[in-house]
């Protein structure tokens, strides 16, 4: 079993010909931990372990977890704030999205950064919400640096978000 694997397929396409298709797991995010980086995938389980920094995963800060090894899921002192943290990448994943970062308090305020702008998302609530206007918006924020407190925002809300 490897951990990286999403899934293998092989074909038989002759006597003496196959085909062998890997498809790997998609990173969602990475945790330092000494001298190396564990990336997880959506489900929050050890992919990978390398010193090596993959671009467009973001760096998770703010959670503290045990020493895990690859394959297994990532052991967060707090199972909640690690869900809030999960929760976040899936919605970022769903819409495409590449931060930078992402940072959560102990609270589970969650903060995330694309290029120079800061979004703060607060709580779990209303990810999906908040994340679809700021990836509207991201085209626009191109070049611009900046906060957007997006903690009390609501599908109430009829002002926009800029």
């Amino acid at each position: 079993d490897l951990p990286f694997v999403e899934s293998v397929t092989v074909q038989m396409m002759g006597p003496r010909e196959i085909n062998i298709v890997v498809q790997e797991k998609e990173l969602a995010g990475y945790v330092s931990y000494k001298d190396r980086n564990l990336y997880i995938d959506s489900e929050g389980r050890v992919v990978e372990a390398s010193a090596k920094k993959v671009y467009g995963v973001p760096a998770i800060q703010g959670m503290s977890f045990e020493n895990t090894q690859a394959g297994e899921v990532l052991k967060a002192d707090s199972a909640g704030i690690f869900q809030t943290v999960l929760h976040a990448l899936d919605t970022m994943e769903k819409y495409d999205m590449s931060a930078s970062s992402l940072t959560v308090t102990e609270a589970g305020s969650v903060s995330v950064v694309f290029d120079n702008v800061t979004v703060i998302l607060g709580e779990d609530h209303y990810y999906d919400l908040k994340l679809s206007k700021i990836n509207a918006l991201l085209p626009l924020l191109k070049g611009r640096s900046g906060i957007i407190n997006l903690t009390t925002y609501t599908s109430l809300d009829r002002k926009s978000v800029v």
